[in-house]
């Protein structure tokens, strides 16, 4: 049980002492604008919205690592008296390079990965069903810029047929 104690009183000191020092975990929330592009662009007759959240774990002084989730919305049009939306629930893995020195506006690269749950709902029901769904991968680079707590990002995701350039504006609060 001692060795316990001493090997658990060791992590919290690690982790504390990357707290005091700006290194521990970055979470933050954001706003989402999507702009489908190519074929998709057809279905859809408006510009997506959403928001996200994601988490950022520092790994070293210029690179972070993390995860996003979030939630977009892209109405439809009209076809053959049904009203349709698209939405997607983005699941992403996120890596950033930083290029500026800690402690003042940092500008980023990085890139995204993971998968989109995309879901299109018919009303009233198209030949007895509401609703649709798939699962997709997708991968998108990125670039952007930390000024404080304030974080602006500019995207371009590469879904088989859903690809769309995007901008998130965020507020973070933890370490990093």
């Amino acid at each position: 049980m001692k060795k316990y104690t001493v090997l658990l009183v060791l992590a919290l000191f690690l982790v504390l002492s990357q707290l005091a020092f700006g290194q521990g975990p970055k979470f933050g929330v954001g706003g989402v604008l999507a702009l489908p592009q190519g074929n998709w662009s057809d279905l859809t007759s408006s510009i997506g919205f959403g928001g996200t959240a994601q988490a950022l774990l520092p790994m070293g002084e210029n690179m972070a690592v993390g995860a996003q989730v979030g939630y977009i919305t892209f109405g439809g049009e009209k076809v053959v008296g049904l009203d349709y939306t698209i939405s997607a629930i983005p699941m992403l893995a996120v890596g950033r390079y930083y290029l500026g020195i800690p402690g003042g506006p940092r500008p980023f690269v990085g890139a995204l990965a993971g998968f989109h749950l995309m879901r299109i709902e018919w009303s009233p029901a198209f030949l007895g069903v509401d609703n649709a769904n798939s699962t997709e991968f997708s991968f998108g680079p990125m670039g952007g810029i930390e000024i404080g707590g304030l974080e602006l990002v500019a995207f371009y995701m590469l879904i088989s047929d859903a690809n769309y350039l995007g901008a998130r504006i965020g507020f973070n609060f933890g370490g990093l």
